[in-house]
């Protein structure tokens, strides 16, 4: 790489291409049909949610994992694909990992890099980023530390494109982690998990105004609700009841149910699930109007 940066022959790939969408197209089903294929099939089994267009995740599975570097681009010449390069110098920083921060964020005196609430002391050459909890940092160097609300990852700084093989041991070991977040958007609106253990889950749940869930029900869980912001409406078995703020219900597992906003502000429920299973799957839909 050092030769090739002083011949001045060669420019850097930066794997940033801008170019019509049928241009790629044309290029994967010449250079690889079996991943052109299912993605074609993925998006004209699409699903339609509100301004989002949602390829078909089961066609999209079917496809094999590959780099558009490896898959088109070098194999252009044989391929017959025609290529222009055209140089550009716009200054360059990989925000692939961690590391990367350093060339666009200030340090301390002591070169670390900090990002919310941290304290430090005897510590030097660390980055720290803390987005709800405290971070402390005594006689420590050369590491990262991130803290989320569902998670902490503490790192060498040196080991730090070793994340990838976290992540994929962590879905080995604990796909909930990689899957199940605190705070989960919706096309409705978002919930955010509060507190939870083996016995119960509780989450706090915001719907747009003019907005619903989905008609469902639950085989393993129980749902305790109580509107603490706006007026819900909620549907239990075709049956409509309205609940205004301080008012609760209960929803039994197996029991088909609604919550809907028809207001003009947001509505806030707090939901404390029970049961014996507790995880996001456990939802069978009969009525969705985002296509799930």
């Amino acid at each position: 790489a050092i030769n090739m940066l002083k011949s001045g022959n060669f420019a850097w790939n930066a794997g940033i291409f801008i170019l019509y969408t049928q241009t790629w197209l044309n290029a994967i089903s010449i250079a690889n049909n079996e991943i052109y294929m299912p993605v074609s099939q993925s998006w004209k089994n699409k699903i339609v949610d509100g301004k989002f267009e949602r390829p078909n995740t089961n066609d999209f599975k079917q496809s094999q994992s590959d780099s558009i570097d490896y898959a088109v681009m070098e194999k252009a010449d044989q391929l017959g694909l025609h290529l222009n390069l055209v140089q550009m110098d716009a200054g360059w920083s990989d925000l692939g990992s961690f590391n990367a921060l350093e060339d666009i964020k200030p340090k301390d005196e002591n070169d670390n890099l900090f990002l919310g609430e941290i304290t430090a002391i005897e510590s030097k050459n660390n980055i720290a980023i803390s987005n709800k909890r405290s971070i402390s940092l005594v006689g420590v160097e050369d590491i990262i530390v991130i803290e989320t609300a569902d998670a902490v990852l503490v790192v060498n700084k040196s080991s730090s494109q070793s994340i990838k093989q976290l992540v994929s041991f962590l879905e080995r070991k604990n796909n909930a982690l990689i899957t199940e977040h605190q705070k989960v958007f919706r096309p409705w609106g978002w919930f955010e998990v509060i507190d939870e253990s083996q016995y119960y889950k509780v989450k706090r749940i915001q719907v747009f105004p003019k907005s619903r869930l989905s008609y469902q029900s639950h085989e393993y869980r129980n749902e305790h609700w109580v509107v603490v912001k706006g007026r819900a409406s909620i549907i239990c078995d075709a049956e409509e009841k309205f609940l205004d703020v301080d008012q609760s219900t209960y929803i039994k597992k197996q029991v088909k149910h609604q919550l809907i906003n028809n207001e003009q502000d947001i509505l806030e429920v707090i939901e404390v699930q029970t049961g014996s299973k507790l995880s996001e799957d456990d939802i069978e839909r009969y009525d969705d109007i985002y296509g799930r």
